[in-house]
């Protein structure tokens, strides 16, 4: 009969010890992202799912050749940059200037660094702290009266070498356009951050 209680008393402890052990196993099973599972045959995680976003806001406005304000506008836009953050922080590109675009019927306009843009700046206090802040402006674009643009899209720009081309890093459509006439200044602030 001792014999039988032992025996009982093993077997419960080898199956208590098993389900310890298979619990701490799926604790620390490894994350396996979504592409990973479709072509591991390997589940995905289940759960919360956590991403980061890209904001971009931006102030432009069109000042009269005597400076007063003639149009300021407040717009989002979106990230459009596709696989360039993770190369990025993969270091298999790098960001040599950056510029801001605009467009819209038979129009392209650039700011770019050394042309206009003011190099990147990420304030350590303010209502911008710890955000990317590209600034700059284009003067007397235009010469005789009665000459405009019409600007309708609007991008930032990234160069990643001099001998690259320009990667569109956020996009958005101005509706309605921004115009923009002769001897008017252009000036815009784009804040970019991450949550």
């Amino acid at each position: 009969m001792a014999r039988k209680s032992m025996l009982g008393l093993a077997i419960a402890v080898c199956a208590c010890l098993l389900s310890r052990f298979t619990a701490a196993s799926e604790e620390q099973r490894p994350v396996v992202s979504q592409q990973e599972a479709q072509t591991s045959g390997v589940a995905p995680p289940v759960g919360p799912q956590v991403a980061i976003e890209v904001h971009g806001h931006w102030t432009i406005e069109v000042r009269n050749p005597n400076v007063t304000l003639a149009e300021r506008r407040k717009v989002e836009n979106a990230y459009v940059g596709g696989n360039f953050l993770p190369r990025l922080l993969g270091r298999s590109v790098g960001v040599v200037a950056w510029a801001v675009g605009f467009g819209g019927a038979g129009t392209a306009l650039s700011i770019s660094e050394g042309g206009g843009l003011s190099p990147p700046t990420v304030p350590t206090s303010g209502p911008n702290s710890g955000k990317l802040v590209l600034s700059g402006s284009l003067t007397n674009l235009f010469s005789s009266a009665g000459t405009s643009a019409s600007l309708s899209t609007m991008t930032t720009n990234i160069v990643p070498c001099a001998a690259c081309s320009a990667i569109t890093f956020t996009q958005a459509n101005l509706s309605p356009a921004v115009t923009l006439g002769a001897g008017q200044l252009l000036t815009v602030t784009v804040v970019i951050s991450f949550s």
